[in-house]
Parts: C-alpha cells; structure tokens; sequence
C-alpha cells in the first residue's frame, strides 16, 4: 500500500486548466482566494506548471525513484548502518503505540533498546490508514525507507513522509 502522489499531481494540473491568468500556473484569484493568500505570503505556486516542469515534481519524482532504489535490509541490520546512506528496512511490526500526540514508535522487537520506527503524525494522518496507526500496523510487515540514526542511545528511523512507508502485507 505504497501512497502514490501521481494522482495528487494529475489533480493540481486539472486544477490550473480550469483557471484565469491572474496568479502563477494561470490559476483565477477570485475563483480560489485561499491559494491566492498562500501565493501572496509563500511568493510562488505549490502547483506545478501545466507543462510539468514544475521543480517541485521533479524533485519528488526523483526523491521516489531514489527510495526504490535503496538497498532493502531485515530491520535487525539497521544498526549496522547508523549515520551511513539512507536504506530500506523491512520486517514485521510487533508493538505501536502512542509515545505523544503525534509520535507512534513502530517496534519490530518488543526489546525496547532495539531498532524502531519514529511515525510522526504529518506521515501516519497523510496514509489514510482508516484506524488509528497502532492497531493499523501491528501484524503487518513494511519497508521503511530513510536514514538510520540514533535517540537516546537507540537505533530508529525518524518519518515524516508517507512515501518512506510501504506495507508488504
């Protein structure tokens, strides 16, 4: 269940099709008046240009194709690869919960000093999962694509990107 941004980026093309030449893309200020406030304080479009050349797609295209590209690991080697080159992890969740409001710990191991997954809510909210992140996840096994670093002694992997979680089953 890899979330794809192809349809969001087909959406904003529609969106500036149907749009005068008032803002940038062509987009109609009277038509949308809240991305005219966003272009007036950001001072460019989040929407990528009718041609696609957009740098914005670009660079997420680019940033999708690098994380199929990444080398896959099972999550017990990804100690091995703290501060090194971004990697895939991949295994089976065996405990989610909540640490915050907006941090779920994804373990692949119910030994608290082992490798997990740092899901912050900007990440789990836009997967649209249907239930809440912890009773999603557990039993399923994922990729998780990223760097592995280290809080408190311990190794993880910090989201905040729904394109760096993939659910194998």
């Amino acid at each position: 269940m890899r979330i794809s941004t192809t349809a969001l980026v087909l959406t904003g093309l529609a969106a500036v099709s149907v749009a005068a030449e008032t803002l940038p893309n062509g987009v109609d200020a009277e038509r949308f008046p809240r991305y005219a406030r966003m272009v007036e304080r950001a001072g460019q479009s989040p929407i990528p240009a009718a041609d696609g050349t957009a740098q914005a797609v670009a660079q997420k295209a680019t940033a999708l194709t690098a994380a199929a590209e990444l080398p896959v690991i099972p999550w017990h080697e990804a100690p091995a690869h703290l501060a090194g080159p971004p990697v895939t992890v991949e295994g089976t969740i065996v405990e989610a919960f909540m640490a915050t409001d907006y941090l779920c710990l994804l373990r692949f191991d119910l030994n608290r000093e082992k490798f997990y997954i740092a899901l912050f809510d900007r990440a789990y909210d836009r997967m649209n999962l249907g239930m809440a992140p912890t009773d999603f996840f557990v039993g399923r096994t994922v990729r998780v694509s990223g760097r592995v670093s280290e809080y408190e002694g311990r190794p993880n992997m910090t989201v905040r990107d729904p394109d760096a979680v993939e659910v194998i089953d």
